[in-house]
């Protein structure tokens, strides 16, 4: 494994990659307290059955961003790092925020992207959205690193795994600095104010949108609606898991893996 720091045209961003394959995987995570390049190794053992037939890069968000930050800018700035690290087309998959940038990647550089895996994201804000969204921003700003945990562990993760690791959770997070707390707010506010319905249209890849009955931060529509709205496949886990169903449902990666290596004329 390797991680690494892109730097061009002023943009720092960190990202990890493992794997051999000729083909390239992109993993465009969501937003995270801290920088998800540092959780690299366990990422790799998750994607391991990938390795043989893809290189796989993990990205998180610009280190550098400016004082605000939209949603389309990540994603241009996540270009020009692929650009400089040589990477002219790659499978994506984004989850959550993740996914909502490799959505403008697909509409605005359809010729970069082969296939396109949406988990856990909308195209655009909703009630449930607006209320975690602003909770989250509201407890950036304060110093409260536990209340601000304890949040995000509620709105992600179904009531069955914070049980099992929401103190680990905390306690794991509890020494946020404040320079992560503000990088965190930023990339955080993009969300309380987003519309992406205008690029769909313009998004070529072949497509599988996963979605979940128990997530709390967004609910399942977005993720029928973008189904629908791009003709993709679509896979729905119960309620059982809930926003983070990429982290705990175990047959998720079997549903990602299969996607990937369907024949191009498969439904």
């Amino acid at each position: 494994m390797k991680k690494d720091t892109a730097v061009v045209n002023g943009i720092e961003m960190r990202y990890a990659r493992f794997g051999t394959g000729k083909k390239n995987l992109l993993i465009i995570a969501g937003i995270s307290l801290t920088d998800v390049v540092d959780s690299a190794p366990s990422v790799a053992r998750m994607y391991r059955r990938f390795t043989n037939d893809y290189t796989v890069y993990l990205f998180g968000r610009r280190s550098n961003p400016p004082g605000r930050y939209s949603l389309k800018e990540m994603a241009n700035d996540l270009k020009t790092v692929l650009d400089f690290l040589g990477i002219a087309q790659a499978d994506i998959t984004g989850v959550s925020q993740g996914g909502m940038i490799a959505m403008i990647l697909a509409s605005l550089y359809p010729e970069s992207v082969g296939r396109l895996i949406l988990t856990s994201t909308s195209a655009c804000r909703n009630e449930a959205s607006d209320r975690i969204m602003r909770q989250w921003v509201r407890l950036s700003e304060s110093t409260d690193n536990e209340a601000l945990v304890r949040s995000m562990i509620e709105g992600i993760y179904a009531p069955n795994t914070i049980e099992k690791y929401g103190e680990m959770f905390v306690e794991m997070n509890r020494n946020l600095t404040a320079q992560e707390r503000k990088l965190f707010e930023i990339i955080a506010t993009s969300l309380l104010d987003f519309d992406l319905r205008s690029y769909l249209p313009s998004i070529q890849a072949k497509t599988l949108v996963v979605g979940c009955k128990g997530d709390r931060a967004l609910g399942v529509e977005p993720s029928v609606y973008l189904a629908e709205a791009l003709s993709a496949k679509l896979v729905v886990f119960g309620e059982e898991y809930g926003h983070a169903v990429y982290d705990e449902a175990p047959d998720y990666l079997d549903c990602v893996f299969d996607f990937l290596h369907e024949e191009n004329d498969a439904p």
